[in-house]
C-alpha cells in the first residue's frame, strides 16, 4: 500500500501532466489517511479538466473510473492500491475555466475523522 506522501506526489504529477496550474502544495492529512491537491485550468469546460486529470491518474495505474455529474460539477472516482481518488471540477468565475480538486482517501479510514478505523 502506498503512503499518503507517495499518493500526494502522484496526484500532483497528474495535475501538472494534465496541463493544470497547481494551486498551493499537495498535502497529506489525517495521520496518513488523506492526500489532496488543487489545480486550475483556464479556457476549458469543467468536464474537460476532470477528464484530463483522470486520464493522467489512469496512466499512473489508478483504475475503475466511475463518473457522476450534478449541475456544473463533475466527479470521477478511481481506485489504486487501497486508495480512492475523487477528481472534482468546479467552474471558475465568469466561465474563465475550472478549478479541480483531487482528494484521495485511504480505504479503511474513517472519512469523518480521517483517522484509521479499528479494522483498517
Amino acid at each position: 500500500m502506498s503512503s499518503a506522501a507517495e499518493v500526494a506526489e502522484e496526484l500532483s504529477r497528474a495535475v501538472e501532466a494534465a496541463g493544470l496550474e497547481t494551486v498551493g502544495e499537495a498535502r497529506t492529512e489525517g495521520g496518513g489517511c488523506a492526500a489532496d491537491v488543487m489545480g486550475k485550468m483556464t479556457g476549458v469546460p469543467t468536464a474537460d479538466a476532470v477528464g484530463a486529470v483522470a486520464d493522467r491518474l489512469a496512466e499512473e495505474g489508478w483504475r475503475d473510473p466511475a463518473s457522476t455529474e450534478t449541475g456544473e460539477m463533475r466527479q470521477v472516482l478511481l481506485t489504486e492500491r487501497g486508495w480512492t481518488a475523487r477528481v472534482r471540477a468546479y467552474p471558475g468565475p465568469e466561465g474563465t475555466g475550472a478549478f479541480v480538486a483531487v482528494v484521495a482517501t485511504r480505504d479503511g479510514c474513517d472519512t469523518g475523522t480521517a483517522e484509521p478505523s479499528a479494522g483498517g
